[in-house]
């Protein structure tokens, strides 16, 4: 609405940091809920903040810091929800490492594909039908997801994790200890950090 570059990187930035302040913290939640029960809470919280967006506009109360709130409400419950996006394959088929490799590479399929198109889709439908019109179609896909998480995804009792396997920085320290995996940990955080920032960097 205000045709700001400067401020859609502030709203991208606000975004993009509960990741960095959250992500080691967040492996701690998924580890105690379950990767179901994290997703369905995120999911259950996304739908509402988002369809807050479009209420307070229409209302005529949607203030640049409240946007900035919400927006930064909305990326701290999807970091977790990320992370466990991740872990549910191998908690289903935890016994059937083919099935496991499958079912990843479909995921990594879907998600890649989606990365493609779906911003192109976005901006079809916000050109044809306006931007709120397009987050109320985004708060619905949250509930969507829900009841398919509900309705499809089975309880899976998770084994309780070593005393070496729990703590916030287990998964970092693990990470450290193997060559292979310090290298595409660093290679992803640069990646994960500097694109998306490229992206909001064209138009200024």
């Amino acid at each position: 609405t205000t045709g700001s570059a400067s401020r859609m990187a502030v709203v991208f930035a606000v975004e993009v940091l509960p990741v960095a302040l959250f992500g080691l913290l967040s492996g701690t939640v998924v580890q105690r809920w379950g990767t179901r029960r994290t997703m369905l809470v995120a999911d259950a919280a996304a739908a509402p903040l988002i369809a807050l967006v479009p209420i307070l506009h229409a209302a005529g109360v949607l203030s640049f810091g409240l946007l900035l709130a919400i927006v930064f409400a909305i990326s701290t419950f999807a970091t977790p929800y990320f992370s466990s996006t991740r872990l549910l394959v191998a908690e289903i088929l935890r016994d059937d490492e083919r099935g496991v490799a499958q079912a990843n590479s479909l995921l990594e399929g879907a998600i890649q594909l989606a990365g493609f198109a779906g911003p192109a889709l976005a901006g079809v439908l916000i050109g044809t039908l306006s931007a709120t019109s397009v987050l109320w179609i985004d708060a619905c896909s949250y509930l969507v997801s829900f009841l398919l998480l509900v309705a499809f995804v089975p309880r899976v009792e998770v084994p309780p994790a070593t005393e070496e396997a729990t703590g916030v920085l287990a998964g970092l320290r693990f990470i450290l200890r193997d060559r292979l995996l310090r290298a595409i940990g660093a290679i992803s955080f640069l990646f994960g950090i500097f694109v998306p920032f490229l992206f909001v960097a064209l138009p200024l």
